[in-house]
């Protein structure tokens, strides 16, 4: 593998823009067509963010491809990050 083939992606919601939640759709287009990746996300669990528990935190994985589109809630003043790795 290559390093290329590993990407990494995150969102803010900072306090300046963002007083409240707000939804997102991460669009894994740019990943290889025809390739699966493994990608393991760190978001604000419910109950996170600004207003309430700064450090609740979920964690999930998922099988993802270039067709992918992950819809992620993102609590006030939080945020999230991706890991993806290729599949072999």
């Amino acid at each position: 593998m290559h390093p290329r083939d590993f990407a990494r992606i995150g969102g803010l919601s900072l306090p300046a823009f963002a007083a409240a939640a707000r939804d997102v759709s991460v669009d894994f287009a740019f990943l290889t067509p025809g390739k699966r990746y493994r990608a393991e996300i760190w978001r604000d669990s419910a109950g996170g963010g600004i207003g309430g528990d700064r450090f609740a935190m979920a964690v999930e994985t998922r099988t993802v491809t270039s067709a992918t589109k992950w819809p992620i809630r993102m609590e006030a003043a939080g945020g999230f990050a991706i890991a993806s790795i290729p599949l072999r």
